[in-house]
């Protein structure tokens, strides 16, 4: 499936045409999206991006997305998971996350077995993942304490790495122990068995920050056995 991108994909003839996916909202010249059937697969948001299998631009014309003038925000999209996590924790217990072993295995369906070719190579991975045990309607949304403790400043969802965070998006380096087929075996990741990976990535040394780090005293207490 291409990126989504801000533009807005108008369809040439007016409709979808078979063999067209709409994956997103999709402003048509000459028809209201609203009177496409479900045969069209629509999934109703607005961010727009209309594939064509047949690869021959029959997805029409791009043009400047109407929202992005209006200062608007894109407010939803879709993502599939290109696999699960298998093994390690069951539960969400908060430390030692460390010596804890655990395999992603990939979905086929999804991304290819030459999607990893070269992994191995690296000590590191870098796993993007969704808390999906926690209920949306839990999510924080303003600030809480980290933890609930009640001696740790109150912080702002987006100053700390709490599980219950509005996209419930997850994200962690951890060593990577072997690389199969369609698996990667790693140590470190604090993710419990049955979780979506949404996406992988080698860790590079040129990432990592540049320049000195500071964090407050509240986190540096945190961390001290969560690994």
């Amino acid at each position: 499936m291409p990126v989504p991108s801000k533009v807005t994909t108008v369809a040439a003839k007016g409709s979808a045409p078979a063999g067209l996916t709409i994956q997103d909202t999709v402003y048509f010249v000459g028809a209201d999206p609203r009177s496409l059937g479900n045969g069209d697969r629509v999934a109703a948001t607005r961010r727009s991006c209309l594939s064509s299998p047949w690869g021959d631009g029959s997805a029409g014309t791009v043009l400047p997305d109407p929202h992005r003038d209006r200062g608007d925000f894109v407010n939803s999209f879709t993502v599939v998971a290109i696999g699960s996590v298998t093994g390690g924790r069951t539960e969400p217990i908060d430390d030692a996350w460390d010596s804890v072993r655990a395999r992603i295995e990939l979905d086929p369906a999804v991304v290819e077995s030459a999607s990893i070719l070269g992994l191995d190579s690296f000590s590191h991975v870098e796993v993007t993942f969704v808390f999906d045990r926690v209920d949306p309607a839990s999510v924080c949304r303003g600030a809480r304490h980290p933890r609930g403790r009640q001696d740790w400043p109150l912080v702002g969802i987006l100053a700390q790495r709490a599980k219950d965070r509005p996209n419930r998006i997850g994200n962690t380096i951890c060593r990577i122990v072997g690389v199969g087929e369609t698996w990667i075996d790693v140590a470190g990741l604090d993710a419990i068995d049955g979780t979506p990976v949404l996406d992988v990535k080698p860790y590079l040394r040129g990432f990592a920050p540049r320049g000195e780090t500071t964090e407050p005293a509240w986190a540096t207490e945190l961390m001290a056995e969560y690994w």
